[in-house]
């Protein structure tokens, strides 16, 4: 182990040198991304939110860029992903499969699970050994490329479907699948009739291991893509990329592999140079004959039979050729049909493989460029080191229901996946001489929008929609066959019936009508196929039918007189019969009996065939159960709410509640509400009888406290107007004097009379009709004088005098005397006056409240001459000497 032990670190060490070429890949286009993934799959080390993670050369960085793509170093990001894949290898106990991937076996592991299945199943599985890895070629610990080969050995000159896994040794869930599968279809051929027709009249040949020593380094957590030819890049990313060696095609596109022996795309030193590539090549020229000409114009035959599928991850697509050329293969049609059936069971996105740019030396030149052979790559999942969870949960079921449809169709791939599916077979009638079969035909099952198809839910999400040109086109199903027992050939085909009389659409129900003769040990397998209006004919899917009535099987519980009756099988009808005429149709029935003694309930279950099973079962009732009470209270004051809805009684639905409240009244409500009169510890006690005249009495003690007002208030006097506040809201008030006012306000306000000492009586009264008194002394020891306010508005001789705005805090009556400062007075609060002449007046005003409390305030006004406008017309002499006469008697009013 010491010469791969240096690989590890030597590939260790590279990642870690190469770090500052990582990058972090940003798209506007998703179709660029998903192209991107195809052409630099070998760059490819991660997805993120944003982006993908490459490894790139300074010529890579140049070919994206070109192409619009952002690219940002990410160094730092993707070694913290490889610290977590370390994280998972290191920390774990496992005692099987690679380190912190317990899923996926080691390449030992993998060939022990098979050599386990050959025994198991001698007749139906095989190893063969097609040649060596590199390291054991040249003498180190290397491994047998081993097949496991599949089928009825009997058979001659079947059709094949060949699966390789794990070409790129870091691509850990495509060993991990095609393994599954092998044990699928193993473990389940003598019950699942589709399957074993599949293994009897075709063979499945599965390179389970392609890159058995790159594989080994990869089971470290290196990301390990190459095999380990150590005479390249033996200190870096050793060896060669076994996906650019095939010979076919190899070092012909430019750009489509490397001569840099340390490039992750190193195409190796010749075509085929490497020996995984020598003994696949070898193996598949041997089993699939030449049947396409030399030209990339040239197509197979439409029925050749045969299929290579090349499972890699990941990227979540279905890869179809050409991959060297933009040019659509000579077979695309029968190409795109398999590429888009295959997607819309997996969901994965279909499409040609060609990417951003070409690439050479693939696997897919081997078998359609060179042989004619139908070629799918899948690229599974959506990471190298994908976690178990997402492997277990998604991409094995997903893909196995596509790598079994791939087994189906491998007699003809390029014309049978254009023809419709059989979706589902169930038995719909059964009589005395015959059973009725509703088979579900469909040409829909193609992935329409790259990937989001009907069969895998909740993955269509960032997917490709294809345009309408690209999509295959269904047609209406024309017909259905069958067989009975046997696969179908002319001799044994039946035809069923359109169920609504019109074949016009493209998913159809057709119905088969059976002797019932032909159903032995209850049972009957079927064999479907159909056809659609193009003459293209589908695949057969088969199924056994079982015609097994119910068994009746009955579970009884009775607690107390109530009794629960339960079905054991589900999914049927079901009827549920007493003496008494009560009955129910449900899976479960609960009854309540209404005395002690022996019952009998009947009993029938018809399954979705139309065969019923009945029976009658007897049953006693031997006690009943008292009620379980229990109620709650919640006191507020004087008023209690109870309730009593908590109580239960398991063997009766009508209660009788009677209440004692402790103070001689009583109720029969389930939630009653309750006032108490007085203050105190009440004994509360309720009584519940149920149908059966069973009772349970429970009592609590309730204590009533009632809170009366504190009365507390507040009083505050300016002068001799005061202020009275309650400090309770929410309830009722009265406040009176010794003089006769009173109010009803939660804050009122009164003015005394007089200096002197006061009082003020009070009561304040809550909801609950409890009241507080209080008599509250206080003393006004002063008065306040009013402040007088004057504004005044004069126009020539009248001025306008306005005392309105004049307060007194503690007075409301008020007495005005205005002096105008021309022997003229007033008492009113706004006035207007009239001056006779000119001159400057002073004018006061005097405010008495009515405790004679006075304020005094004066201002001066002044008085102007009225001015004499000048003529209009120029003035004569004469005219200006009478204006200036004017002036010097002082007529004319000059302004201040």
């Amino acid at each position: 182990m010491a010469f791969l032990s240096s690989l590890i670190l030597a590939s260790t060490v590279a990642l870690a040198n190469n770090s500052p070429s990582v990058y972090l890949a940003e798209f506007k286009d998703k179709q660029h991304e998903i192209k991107t993934k195809i052409s630099f799959h070998h760059a490819l080390l991660a997805t993120e939110k944003n982006g993908l993670l490459l490894e790139l050369s300074e010529h890579e960085v140049s070919l994206l860029e070109n192409k619009g793509i952002q690219l940002t170093p990410a160094a730092q990001q993707w070694q913290n992903k490889l610290n977590d894949i370390k994280k998972l290898t290191l920390n774990n106990n496992q005692t099987s499969g690679i380190p912190g991937f317990s899923c996926y076996a080691t390449v030992e592991e993998t060939f022990s699970e098979a050599d386990k299945l050959i025994n198991q199943y001698p007749n139906y599985a095989q190893w063969i050994d097609i040649g060596d890895s590199w390291q054991k070629q040249n003498g180190g610990n290397g491994y047998d490329l081993k097949v496991l080969k599949i089928g009825n050995k009997e058979l001659v000159d079947p059709p094949i479907l060949f699966i390789q896994s794990a070409m790129h040794a870091r691509e850990y869930a495509t060993a991990a699948l095609t393994l599954d599968f092998a044990k699928t279809l193993l473990n389940n051929f003598e019950t699942d009739p589709d399957i074993n027709w599949i293994l009897n009249r075709h063979q499945i040949h599965i390179l389970l291991q392609t890159n058995p020593d790159g594989r080994k380094i990869a089971e470290t957590g290196v990301s390990q893509r190459k095999n380990v030819n150590e005479n390249h890049c033996d200190f870096g990313t050793v060896g060669v990329d076994l996906n650019r060696n095939f010979s076919f095609g190899w070092n012909t596109v430019e750009g489509g592999s490397s001569g840099n022996e340390c490039n992750q795309t190193f195409r190796g030193i010749a075509p085929g140079s490497e020996p995984e590539v020598s003994a696949l090549e070898t193996y598949i020229r041997s089993i699939y004959p030449d049947v396409r000409g030399d030209k990339d114009t040239d197509a197979a035959p439409v029925d050749t039979k045969g299929l290579y599928l090349d499972i890699h991850s990941y990227s979540e697509l279905i890869l179809w050729p050409f991959g060297h050329s933009e040019t659509l293969a000579p077979n695309s049609k029968g190409l795109k049909a398999l590429g888009r059936k295959l997607a819309f069971f997996n969901g994965y996105d279909p499409m040609q493989s060609v990417g951003l740019y070409p690439t050479d030396g693939t696997s897919d030149n081997l078998a359609y460029g060179e042989l004619g052979i139908a070629h799918i790559t899948f690229e599974l999942g959506t990471a190298f080191f994908q976690q178990c969870d997402t492997y277990e949960n998604k991409i094995k079921p997903d893909n196995l229901k596509a790598l079994l449809y791939a087994a189906k169709v491998v007699e003809a791939p390029y014309l049978m996946t254009s023809g419709p599916d059989i979706e589902s077979i169930k038995i719909t009638n059964v009589t005395d001489s015959y059973i009725e079969v509703d088979v579900l035909a469909t040409d829909e099952r193609f992935s329409s929008s790259g990937g989001s198809s009907k069969a895998v839910k909740g993955n269509i999400d960032n997917k490709i929609p294809s345009s309408e040109s690209d999509m295959e086109p269904t047609h209406n199903i024309k017909s259905v066959f069958y067989s009975v027992g046997d696969y179908p050939n002319e001799e044994n085909i039946s035809q069923a019936e359109v169920k609504d009389g019109d074949t016009d659409s493209s998913r159809e129900t057709f119905t088969a009508r059976i002797d019932k003769n032909m159903v032995h040990n209850d049972q009957i397998t079927l064999y479907f196929r159909a056809q659609d209006d193009d003459a293209s004919l589908g695949p057969v899917t088969a199924k056994t039918l079982k015609l097994i009535k119910p068994t009746g099987d009955t579970k009884i519980d009775c607690k107390g007189a109530k009794c629960t009756f339960t079905a054991n099988e589900s999914d049927m009808s079901y009827l549920w019969q007493l003496e008494d005429g009560r009955s129910s149709s449900n899976q479960e029935a609960s009854f309540i009996f209404p005395t002690l003694g022996n019952y009998t309930v009947n009993f029938s279950v018809t399954n979705s065939i139309g065969l019923t099973t009945e029976k009658s079962v007897n049953f006693e009732i031997i006690e009943y159960l008292k009620p379980n009470v229990t109620f709650t209270d919640n006191c507020t004051d004087n008023i209690c709410q109870f309730d009593a809805s908590t109580t239960t009684d398991l063997d009766s639905e009508a209660l009788i509640y009677s209440w004692d409240f402790g103070d001689s009244t009583s109720s029969d409500l389930i939630k009653p509400e309750h006032n108490y009169e007085n203050e105190g510890n009440f004994l509360v006690t309720l009584t519940v009888t149920d149908e059966h005249n069973q009772i349970s009495v429970v009592t609590k003690e309730v204590t009533i406290q009632l809170n009366k007002p504190t009365g507390d208030l507040n009083i505050n006097c300016k002068g001799a107007k005061c202020t009275f506040s309650a400090t309770e809201s929410g309830m009722s008030y009265l406040w009176q004097l010794e003089d006769g006012r009173s109010s009803s306000n939660q804050e009122a306000s009164f003015i005394l009379p007089t200096l002197g000492n006061y009082k003020v009586n009070f009561s304040v009264t809550n909801s609950m009709g409890l009241t507080t008194e209080k008599s509250v002394d206080f003393e006004i020891t002063e008065y306040l004088k009013p402040t007088a306010i004057i504004t005044t508005s004069c126009s020539e001789k009248t001025c306008q005098f306005d005392a309105s705005t004049t307060t007194d805090l503690d007075s409301e009556a008020l007495t005005y005397s205005w002096d105008f400062g021309d022997s003229t007075n007033s008492n009113l609060i706004i006035v207007e006056h009239s001056y006779e002449n000119a001159g400057n007046y002073p004018v006061t005003l005097r405010v008495t409240d009515e405790h004679n409390q006075t304020s005094i305030i004066n201002e001066e006004v002044i008085i102007s001459e009225t001015i004499i406008p000048e003529p209009e017309e120029k003035p004569s002499s004469g005219g200006s000497l009478f204006y200036l006469l004017l002036v010097l008697l002082g007529i004319r009013k000059v302004r201040s």
